[in-house]
C-alpha cells in the first residue's frame, strides 16, 4: 500500500472536514500552496471542533509520512513571534494572500498576516529583495522598522529611506533577520478605528505603499460592570470602557480564566505584565472618557479552553 493509501485509510478514521482533509493530503504531494490559495476565504467559525481535528489529524500525518506540515498553521509569523508555539489556534486567522510592490530596484512581498479586529492584534512578515543584492537595516528594528540606505547622515545619522506603518492610525513594532540576501521583517501592528492596513513611505520621494490586511475574529465577549467591555481571543485581550471625566476608572488586576472542568489559569497578572498593557484613551462628547486598554498574549491560546473568565477574581458575564 503506497503513502497516499495509507494516509487516506487513517483520514477515514479521523472526523475531519473535507477541506482539512485536502490540505493534509496535498502536503504529502508537495501542493500545499495550491490547496491553501483555495481554501483559504472558505473560513468556518467551526474553531473548536477544528482544533481537535486539526491536532488529531497531524499526529498520524507525521507518523506516517514522517513529514512536518507547519507551514499550514502560518509558518513564518508563528515561527518568529512566537517560537512556533501555538500555531493550531491562530491557523483560521491567518492570511496567506500575498501582495507585492516594487520600489525602484526593491520587492517588497507580504507573505503573511493575522489581524484580529476585536482585539485589534496583528502581525505581518515581510520579505524585501533588492536587485543589487544588499539591503540594509538596523538590526534593532524595534521603533520605526525601516530599511534602506541612510538618507541625509550628516543631518540625522541612522536615518533610512523606507519606514512601515499603518494606515489609518495605530502602531507598529518589529524586528527583521537576513535570510540570504532577502531582509525578513517580522512586525506587530495595531489598527485604530478606520485603520485599513500596513504601508511603507519613501522619504525620498514622500511616495506611500499600501498593503491590505483582511480582518478576521474570533474573539469572545464579556461585560465588566456596566460600562466596561472585555474581548479575549487567541492572541490577546482588548477592554474598552467608557466612563465621566474625574471618575475612577476600575482597575484589572488579573484576568483569569477556567476550563468547562473548572481548571483555571491566568490569561493577564499585573504583578506578572504590568509592562504588556497597551492602553489609549480620549476625550469623546458630554466629558466622557473612552480607554481601551490591549494586552497581546506571548504565545496563542487555546480560545476553545476559555469556558469561564474572572477579572479581578470576580466572574464576569459573557455576551450571548
Amino acid at each position: 500500500m503506497n503513502d497516499k493509501k495509507k494516509i487516506q485509510n487513517v483520514m477515514d478514521k479521523i472526523p475531519v472536514n473535507k477541506k482539512l482533509e485536502e490540505r493534509l493530503l496535498a502536503m504529502k504531494e508537495g501542493k500545499a500552496n495550491e490547496i491553501a490559495a483555495k481554501c483559504k476565504k472558505t473560513r468556518k467559525q467551526t474553531y473548536g471542533k477544528r482544533i481537535v481535528q486539526v491536532a488529531a489529524a497531524f499526529v498520524f500525518f507525521f507518523v506516517l509520512s514522517n513529514t512536518t506540515a507547519f507551514a499550514f498553521t502560518g509558518s513564518t509569523i508563528v515561527e518568529m513571534m512566537f517560537g512556533g508555539r501555538g500555531g493550531e489556534y491562530v491557523a483560521e486567522l491567518v492570511d496567506v494572500g500575498e501582495q507585492q510592490v516594487q520600489i525602484g530596484d526593491y520587492r517588497v512581498t507580504m507573505k503573511e498576516s493575522i489581524f484580529e479586529k476585536e482585539t485589534k492584534i496583528g502581525y505581518a512578515v515581510f520579505e524585501i529583495e533588492n536587485d543589487r543584492g544588499e539591503i540594509l537595516y538596523d538590526k534593532d528594528m524595534s521603533l520605526f522598522l525601516d530599511f534602506g540606505e541612510e538618507i541625509n547622515p550628516e543631518e540625522e545619522s541612522g536615518r533610512r529611506r523606507f519606514i512601515f506603518s499603518t494606515k489609518g492610525g495605530g502602531g507598529v513594532s518589529g524586528r527583521a533577520q537576513k535570510k540570504g540576501k532577502t531582509l525578513l521583517a517580522c512586525m506587530s501592528f495595531e489598527l485604530s478605528e478606520g485603520g485599513t492596513g500596513l504601508e511603507i513611505t519613501d522619504e525620498v520621494t514622500n511616495d506611500s505603499y499600501s498593503f491590505k490586511i483582511h480582518s478576521e475574529s474570533q474573539a469572545k465577549k464579556y461585560f465588566v460592570g456596566d460600562n466596561t467591555n472585555l474581548w479575549i481571543s487567541s492572541l490577546g485581550i482588548m477592554m474598552v470602557s467608557e466612563y465621566k471625566e474625574g471618575e475612577e476608572d476600575i482597575p484589572v488586576r488579573t484576568v483569569e480564566a477556567a476550563d468547562k472542568d473548572g481548571r483555571k489559569f491566568m490569561l493577564f497578572d499585573e504583578g506578572r505584565d504590568e509592562t504588556a498593557w497597551t492602553t489609549y484613551s480620549e476625550n469623546v462628547d458630554g466629558g466622557t472618557v473612552s480607554q481601551w486598554n490591549q494586552f497581546s498574549f506571548a504565545e496563542p491560546i487555546d480560545l476553545e479552553r476559555v469556558a469561564t473568565v474572572y477579572v479581578n477574581g470576580k466572574e464576569v458575564k459573557d455576551f450571548r
